[in-house]
């Protein structure tokens, strides 16, 4: 009778196609599961920078007197729709107890537009601050 054996490089073949197939399905998971998260955190990312798309800034505030020169420095159009005045870091005055949540103020890209805001019991050698919320 005539024995027959295993050969070494069928053993060899077969566990390198075994460790190959193994990998390769790691690697698809992998794959699949950074392309999913690549695509949430752009999400995440064009989220935010819409947030950064509007900015203003102040290029004068004058009290006493109470003007203030709003610019807007971003990419789209913004709205003003609440002031607060704080005094020596509390509230001195707020435009929701006035008016309650309004616009204020449109103001178009690149545009420079004057708001008025009260500080009432303010003095000179108050520290104060003008907040402005918009959207």
């Amino acid at each position: 009778m005539r024995k027959t054996g295993q050969s070494n490089t069928l053993v060899i073949t077969i566990a390198v196609a075994m460790v190959l197939g193994i990998g390769l399905f790691v690697w698809s998971i992998l794959s699949a599961y950074a392309s999913i998260y690549r695509v949430k955190a752009l999400e995440e990312l064009n989220a935010e920078a819409l947030v950064l798309r509007s900015m203003i800034s102040a290029d004068y505030v004058i009290y006493p007197g109470g003007e203030a020169y709003i610019r807007n420095t971003g990419k789209e159009p913004v709205v003003i729709f609440r002031l607060i005045t704080l005094r020596n870091g509390e509230i001195a005055w707020d435009s929701f107890q006035v008016y309650g949540i309004r616009e204020i103020e449109r103001i178009d890209v690149r545009e420079v537009s004057k708001i008025f805001f009260d500080c009432p019991g303010c003095s000179r050698d108050d520290l104060v601050v003008l907040q402005v919320h918009y959207t």
